[in-house]
């Protein structure tokens, strides 16, 4: 069996959730243990320890730590690993990042370091395991196909956009010993924040809490709600009482672990309870509000949150020229863009708007987006699967592994032609 091939079938055959266990609790980076998006507050903990909370960047990934994420149960879960740079491992095996770059090339003259930034999908959900991420396969695809010893480091961060990484390639990456090439691989967050951020600005809101200022994103916007109240007394108290129920909540539902009392308990904390920023009530309603500004405001809102996606991708490939370092950007796909067959899951996935919320958001930015003259660094990705009908996705946006094998292929190219291997 050829090299394509064995990756292509590693990335259909079954991990269990006991498999990754296993290889968790081995790792000499420190098992935080099994996250999901629960509301409960040693959930809430555990990600706070795998991330590290930034003003600047939104957060960055714990140094020396691993997480198995259970986002979507049915799916089964996925392992991460933060080196001790806080850069992911793309295997459980490897070295940390910098010791790996310098062993490689020790061991060979022409070694190329790609560093990829993205979100969610770029970070791992729906991999199972490191070696199943979009850089992990694009690096392994470079290897067998075109027998070039490239590292793709996954600079990968859940919940972020492009803004953050922005930050994180002006002030960290492009600092010491750069890579040959970066790769920013978005949309599906930036269309959503951005859009928001753009919409909120037609609100007429006496709120002293909300602030944006340029070059601000959601977590950016969270991190400040939270401050602005932390000199008031009532804010203090109510968040001091919620923290309490939420830990007694906890222990009732430790003593009692019954189903349904931790889906209702979930419910009301989420709704009424929440000592999350982006659950607080005051900042979901906002972000409610501004789903029913008119239609002309909402194209408006559309057109500038494209326009600001650009402006940011701008300033990273002038940042990138100015080091001579190859720049290249990903619109990603997903089931709002594009024209692939769908499944009956998918198509469910797509009307519901599974992990993504409003979805004439995502068409209005791409119709935004199609308008934009566009840049020879940017490739439009959200027609790589129109002709392929079995499934691709776990929700509207996140990828299974065959669906990170098809983008790394394509990716791949890119990195073959930009390299000129």
């Amino acid at each position: 069996m050829k090299g394509l091939e064995l990756i292509e079938k590693g990335c259909i055959e079954e991990i269990s959730n006991d498999e990754l266990l296993v290889i968790a609790k081995s790792l000499s980076e420190y098992f935080i243990g099994i996250a999901s998006g629960s509301e409960m507050l040693d959930n809430i903990v555990r990600w706070r320890q795998f991330y590290s909370v930034s003003s600047l960047y939104g957060h960055r990934i714990g140094k020396k730590k691993s997480i198995l994420t259970n986002f979507i149960p049915d799916q089964g879960m996925d392992l991460m690993i933060g080196d001790k740079y806080g850069i992911l491992k793309n295997d459980e095996n490897h070295l940390d990042s910098r010791e790996r770059i310098t062993k490689a090339k020790i061991d060979s003259e022409n070694v190329f370091v790609v560093a990829i930034f993205g979100g969610s999908t770029i970070m791992g959900q729906g991999s199972r395991k490191p070696k199943f991420t979009i850089p992990a396969l694009t690096e392994q695809i470079l290897k067998v196909e075109y027998d070039k010893e490239v590292i793709c480091l996954n600079y990968g961060i859940g919940a972020t956009m492009s803004s953050d990484a922005l930050n994180i390639l002006m002030h960290d990456v492009l600092r010491d010993d750069p890579p040959d090439m970066i790769m920013f691989y978005d949309g599906w967050n930036c269309c959503s924040y951005l859009s928001t951020i753009e919409s909120i600005k037609f609100l007429k809101s006496d709120s002293d809490r909300i602030i944006y200022y340029p070059g601000y994103g959601i977590r950016n916007i969270e991190h400040d709600f939270v401050l602005s109240g932390y000199y008031k007394g009532f804010e203090t108290l109510k968040r001091s009482l919620y923290l309490l129920l939420n830990k007694l909540g906890g222990f009732f539902l430790r003593l009692f672990p019954i189903p349904f009392f931790k889906k209702v308990w979930n419910y009301i904390l989420g709704n009424y309870l929440s000592v999350r920023p982006s659950s607080a009530p005051e900042l979901l309603a906002t972000f409610s509000d501004s789903e029913n500004i008119s239609e002309k405001d909402f194209r408006l809102a559309s057109t500038r949150a494209v326009e600001e996606y650009v402006r940011i991708h701008d300033i990273a490939e002038v940042l990138c020229k100015m080091r001579k370092i190859r720049f290249k950007t990903f619109l990603q796909p997903l089931l709002f863009w594009g024209k692939k067959p769908m499944t009956l899951q998918e198509q469910k996935w797509r009307n519901e708007g599974t992990s993504s919320g409003n979805t004439e958001i995502f068409y209005s930015f791409f119709r935004a987006f199609k308008e934009q003259k566009r840049r020879n660094y940017m490739v439009d990705l959200t027609s790589s699967f129109d002709n392929i009908s079995e499934q691709l996705y776990q929700d509207s946006g996140h990828l299974n592994r065959k669906g990170n094998y098809i983008i790394a292929k394509k990716l791949a190219q890119e990195i073959s032609n930009e390299l000129e291997f």
